[in-house]
């Protein structure tokens, strides 16, 4: 983004920075910029339609003109806002965990249709983010969780995410099964 301090409207921003995407072969070019404005403003993708022509602050501006650099870099819009959907739950995400897919919810699906009648313990291993632990614990509060990962990075994410959405787990920094306790019913 070549626009440094001065103040455009909303729409122009829009389509300035989505114009920049496209040329860059952002298929998602208009979403990703709606998404990186709104982020930034603190407001809704609507909003930012019902304010069309709202003049953007020159400070706001640079900020969205640098998130717009990074996504011109290719820096994935979950990483750039730090934040994900999954399974209808917000979950923070850092390049230090992968981003939850879409189709990782069939796994959640699968889960609470196949659940065997006695389980009692889930061990999520590689946890990232912790979303499908969490999700687990969320949707089968009867489950005591596990959530395992090297990374202790990833462990600070998945204990903010746990905190943040009040699902009562337990983590573990290990290498797959090595430093974790005791039987699982689902791992």
């Amino acid at each position: 983004m070549v626009k440094k301090s001065i103040s455009h409207p909303i729409r122009i921003w829009l389509r300035d920075a989505a114009e920049e995407f496209a040329s860059a072969g952002i298929t998602s070019a208009l979403l990703d910029a709606e998404i990186i404005l709104a982020h930034t403003l603190r407001k809704s993708r609507t909003w930012l339609h019902a304010h069309s022509e709202d003049m953007l602050d020159a400070r706001i501006e640079d900020i969205a003109n640098a998130r717009a650099q990074l996504r011109l870099d290719r820096t994935p819009i979950a990483y750039i806002i730090g934040h994900k959907e999954f399974y209808g739950r917000r979950f923070k995400v850092t390049p230090s965990v992968l981003i939850p897919r879409p189709e990782s919810e069939a796994i959640l699906s699968l889960l609470k249709h196949y659940l065997p009648i006695n389980a009692q313990r889930l061990l999520d291993v590689g946890t990232g983010s912790g979303c499908l632990g969490i999700s687990a614990k969320l949707e089968l509060p009867e489950l005591n969780v596990t959530l395992v990962d090297t990374s202790r990075y990833a462990l600070t994410v998945a204990k903010d995410n746990a905190t943040e959405l009040n699902a009562d787990i337990t983590t573990i920094r290990s290498d797959l099964l090595v430093n974790t306790p005791g039987m699982f019913d689902v791992i």
